[in-house]
């Protein structure tokens, strides 16, 4: 595993972020676990009231101005998910979230991005 001391980020590692836009996504892997493990150091935990509630952690790859890049998206994970839940609009909308999975994923106006529930 790399610690920050042996990588190095600077201006070249930058590239352009989609904005406002949706994008065709392939889903390279799911992590399962608790909330806390995939909020990272930087996060104000006092801020959440769930962060031993079981949530999937999705990996995805799209491509853009002939890139590839990858992102990250949050859904709470529950063994029977209802319909109203993030979990089941993603099941009924894709149906199912395992790697290789075809997804859309809308990035926001400040280029974060996340799964198209919708």
């Amino acid at each position: 595993m790399e610690t920050l001391n042996e990588f190095t980020m600077n201006k070249s590692n930058i590239v352009q972020s989609p904005k406002d836009c949706i994008l065709p996504a392939v889903i390279t892997r799911v992590d399962k676990g608790l909330l806390q493990e995939f909020l990272g150091n930087n996060i104000d935990l006092t801020k959440w009231s769930n962060l031993d509630a079981p949530f999937l952690l999705i990996h995805f790859e799209t491509k853009f101005e002939d890139r590839v890049i990858g992102g990250t998206d949050r859904i709470a994970f529950y063994e029977q998910p209802l319909s109203g839940t993030n979990l089941g609009k993603a099941l009924e909308k894709y149906g199912s979230l395992n790697i290789g999975t075809e997804i859309k994923v809308i990035f926001d106006g400040k280029g974060f991005s996340s799964i198209v529930l919708e």
